[in-house]
């Protein structure tokens, strides 16, 4: 029999290298039955002829992306700083337009500048020509007559400075004429709207009018040149007339602020007198499990057994046991101390517990909160008798069992279910 060794097959490295694959070798006889070795060889030869095909266009394709990677890159390179450049050069043009127009403007302040005091020094050479011109022309009369022009002006000049001086005195006169007579006007008015005032203001004020003085004419002395003016006495009445007008229409607002002040501090006092109220009660029913001791039960309890000795005289052996004395002390509970007592007590029950008071007090089970909710209501409508806590003004009282050495023995009110803690 021959054994035929078929070797393992080898693989080239990766990375496109051509290293060739070794080529097999077969143990044994060659002649005979050496055709399966020849058929084994030439197929692991095909074989790696197509792996190293497959190597080559996978070298090659890998080779082609990266230089097409490679030249994207290069181009997105390219076109950035194409774009940048445009940016940078539209930017330098902006700038460089702006600051033309800048300077434009500068230049042709700067220009017009100078053309308008050039303009002047012009005008003004002018001017100083013909004064020359003139003073030259009136250099030949004869200096008598220079002087004689010279002493009139002069005196027409001080003539006519006098007359204004004389004028502004005058006027300056007139107006604090005017000036003092609109003070006292003025003051008058004052004293008016004053009196309106405090007759407003007095108490005993029912009508609100008081005789108020004429308003005194103006004594001011007036020029002949000036217009006398009027009296304003109805724009005086006027004005008296809206002071006193807003003068009572802030009364009245006082009043109403006050009014409004008063209201809502006797509602704010009522408020704090009812939560005082609410909290005693509150505390009240709190302290119900306190020790306590009807003196007068005791009392006639004591005189029934010294009344009964000799019929029952098998009383005596039970002295020192507790007996359970019931009592109703009147505890005024209100509304919302109920209701939040009966939410205490079903704060912890479960849906079992829940479904028998539902069954026993006859309220549709829903859910857990709200059936427990249903049920307060149920409860608070039932203790109150429907009335919203109006009856017995709003309050329900509480019997209360005390045992014969004041201890609490249970605190029950008249409602199923309902223990207050």
């Amino acid at each position: 029999m021959v054994r035929i060794s078929i070797p393992l097959l080898t693989l080239p490295a990766s990375g496109g290298s051509t290293v060739g694959t070794v080529a097999p070798s077969y143990g044994g006889q060659t002649g005979g039955s050496g055709w399966l070795g020849k058929r084994v060889y030439s197929l692991e030869e095909k074989v790696a002829k197509i792996y190293q095909k497959h190597e080559a266009d996978e070298a090659r394709e890998k080779a082609a992306r990266e230089a097409e990677e490679r030249t994207k890159r290069e181009k997105d390179a390219e076109e950035r700083r194409v774009r940048k450049k445009n940016e940078r050069e539209d930017f330098q043009k902006s700038m460089k337009k702006k600051l033309s127009e800048s300077l434009d403007k500068v230049y042709k302040a700067i220009d017009g500048k100078k053309s308008t005091e050039g303009d002047k020094m012009g005008k003004l050479k002018a001017t100083i020509h013909d004064m020359q011109r003139r003073l030259h022309v009136t250099g030949t009369s004869s200096d008598t007559v220079a002087q004689v022009s010279e002493v009139d002006e002069l005196s027409w000049l001080r003539r006519e400075q006098v007359e204004m001086k004389i004028a502004a005195d005058k006027r300056l006169s007139s107006l604090e004429d005017v000036v003092l007579a609109l003070q006292r006007q003025r003051e008058d008015a004052k004293a008016n709207a004053e009196k309106w005032k405090s007759e407003a203001l007095r108490p005993s004020n029912k009508r609100g009018s008081i005789a108020i003085e004429p308003t005194p004419t103006t004594n001011a002395k007036w020029w002949a040149r000036t217009t006398p003016l009027g009296t304003p006495k109805r724009h005086i009445e006027a004005d008296l007339k809206g002071i006193v007008e807003r003068h009572h229409m802030e009364v009245e607002a006082l009043q109403a602020l006050r009014i409004s002040e008063m209201n809502a501090r006797k509602e704010s006092e009522a408020e704090i007198d009812r939560l005082k109220e609410s909290l005693v009660r509150l505390k009240m029913v709190q302290r119900t499990g306190t020790r306590g001791t009807d003196l007068k039960s005791k009392l006639d309890e004591a005189a029934g057994k010294n009344d009964n000795a000799v019929n029952e005289p098998a009383s005596s052996a039970r002295k020192g046991k507790k007996k359970a004395v019931s009592w109703s002390v009147s505890k005024t509970v209100d509304k919302d101390v109920f209701v939040l007592a009966n939410r205490r007590n079903l704060r912890g029950k479960n849906k079992d517990a829940i479904m028998t008071i539902c069954k026993n007090e006859g309220v549709v089970y829903t859910t857990l909160e709200g059936t427990k909710e249903a049920i307060v209501q149920a409860r608070m409508a039932k203790t109150f008798n429907g009335d919203g806590g109006k009856n017995n003004k709003g309050k329900a009282s509480v019997p209360v069992e005390v045992s014969e050495d004041g201890d609490e023995s249970s605190v029950k009110t008249t409602h199923d279910d309902l223990t207050l803690s």
